[in-house]
């Protein structure tokens, strides 16, 4: 289309863009053919026309680029009465905040202000109230702005505002007051996220002392296991001492959740990459309660550890109760050896959860797939598969097992 309206702009060209914009089943061909006609023919029929899409077509992306290219295109009065009107009639959320980011930054004036006030506090979707706290910050960085930030972070009966408001007042005002606030937020908001998101604020942006004092206390004492994760992650970002590592070595046995066990484990392979570290890693790979934790040390010692952990993870794939963890531990082994190796074990292909478990055999066409996705041609397949059992110890079309698993037993336990 682009070549189309650059060789030959004429009426018949013109024409069909306005046809494909209308009538073409891809939606990307809507916004591409609108962007098109307002680039070669800004005039205005052509904004009739984009103001009509603006409100009927059934794509919001399709609606949002003709926003957009209006308000570039032509940032007249009319414009912005109609923008003002999208806000708050357009039946999608995402193209009611594109209205609202293009009336700020084409109209930054102190109406636009009063509408944006407005709409953060009374809109009655959560996401746009969102946008609207966001969009003030960014243009309108003042104390009537920073109080309304602060009422709202704590007002809004929704926690996505609320942690809008956080994270503008965290990047805009940095000072003492923002810190106490912050801290505040960090144990009395409702919402778990907004206090994960608050104390990764404190340690981004206060690092002292105190700040690591007060996450100590929340990684132990706050009620839900996310803020407590995302506390000791922060720890052992910011504070890489040994102090700390003592402190996570500890909440990796004894937080009675499996999440912070799982995120202290992989905080600590990733910052503290020593023998000690490994050693204790292969006890939680065992002895912890829950399959999480030991899926997480068996990946961080398969990342960390390649070739020492072999072994760990032959057992593993044979010995662990959980399907989960043994085929954690089948796709640590499998990297060891090829990219299909790793991502054969997993469902989805991807490297990660959900597992298969290994002791089941790989269907064939789940082996087709990951040998495409690893970029095998047809005639390698059987090679490689060969080569990948070899590896392991058991013939994955088949299915490990104490029988065919023998010679990896063998040297695991003569390890």
């Amino acid at each position: 289309m682009e070549v189309l309206a650059e060789k030959w702009p004429s009426r018949s060209t013109r024409d069909f863009l306005e046809q494909r914009s209308i009538d073409s089943t891809y939606a990307g061909t809507h916004s591409t053919a609108l962007q098109i006609l307002a680039e070669k023919w800004p005039d205005e029929t052509t904004r009739t026309f984009l103001t009509q899409r603006a409100v009927s077509d059934e794509d919001e992306y399709t609606r949002r680029v003709a926003l957009q290219v209006l308000a570039e295109k032509w940032p007249d009065e009319t414009t912005r009465a109609f923008l003002n009107q999208r806000v708050l009639d357009d039946k999608h959320e995402n193209t009611r905040s594109t209205a609202l980011q293009a009336l700020a930054q084409t109209w930054p004036d102190e109406t636009t202000r009063t509408f944006l006030i407005q709409r953060a506090v009374d809109d009655e979707n959560e996401n746009l109230r969102s946008t609207a706290l966001q969009t003030l910050a960014d243009k309108w960085p003042d104390e009537s702005t920073r109080q309304l930030l602060t009422q709202r972070a704590v007002d809004d009966e929704h926690e996505s505002p609320r942690s809008a408001a956080l994270r503008a007042l965290a990047e805009t005002w940095r000072e003492e007051s923002t810190r106490t606030f912050l801290t505040q937020r960090a144990v009395d908001d409702e919402h778990a996220d907004n206090r994960c998101f608050a104390l990764q604020a404190l340690a981004e942006k206060w690092r002292e002392e105190s700040t690591r004092t007060f996450l100590t206390q929340r990684a132990v004492d706050d009620e839900h296991e996310n803020p407590r994760s995302a506390a000791l992650q922060a720890l052992a970002e910011t504070w890489r001492e040994e102090s700390t590592r003592t402190f996570l070595t500890q909440r990796a046995v004894d937080d009675e959740h499996e999440n912070p066990r799982s995120a202290a484990l992989q905080a600590l392979a990733e910052k503290w990459r020593e023998e000690s570290t490994r050693t204790f890693l292969t006890q939680r790979a065992v002895d912890d309660e829950n399959a999480d934790p030991r899926s997480a040390a068996l990946q961080a010692l398969a990342e960390k550890w390649r070739e020492e952990t072999r072994n760990l993870l032959s057992h593993r794939v044979l010995q662990d109760p959980e399907a989960s963890v043994r085929g954690a531990a089948w796709s640590g082994l499998g990297k060891l050896h090829s990219e299909f190796g790793r991502i054969l074990p997993t469902k989805d292909l991807y490297g990660w959860q959900p597992y298969l478990d290994p002791l089941e055999p790989v269907s064939p066409d789940h082996i087709e797939a990951a040998a495409q996705r690893a970029g095998i041609r047809p005639e390698g397949i059987e090679a490689q598969v060969a080569a990948l059992s070899a590896h392991c110890g058991w013939d994955i079309t088949v299915g490990a097992s104490v029988a065919n698993n023998a010679s990896a037993l063998a040297e695991q336990e003569n390890s």
